[in-house]
């Protein structure tokens, strides 16, 4: 990342499963994203095996205890 904009990706595709989420955000990493938005991990262990599967892009997730 430089001086320019910044290109954030969202995945929006938690409802259709990690797996669908996982898939968009290396879509949107393999295309120039410089952070991928990860869409309400369930769990911790959820958040480490996003992040482990998308290893050569910055990662933002909104990881709260009460959501579902």
């Amino acid at each position: 990342m430089g001086d320019g904009p910044l290109v954030m990706a969202r995945t929006d595709a938690r409802i259709q499963g990690q797996a669908e989420a996982v898939r968009r955000g290396r879509a949107f990493a393999a295309i120039g994203a410089d952070v991928v938005f990860l869409e309400a991990p369930l769990d911790a262990a959820t958040m480490r095996a996003d992040c482990a599967a998308l290893p050569n892009v910055h990662k933002m997730a909104n990881l709260v205890e009460w959501a579902k």
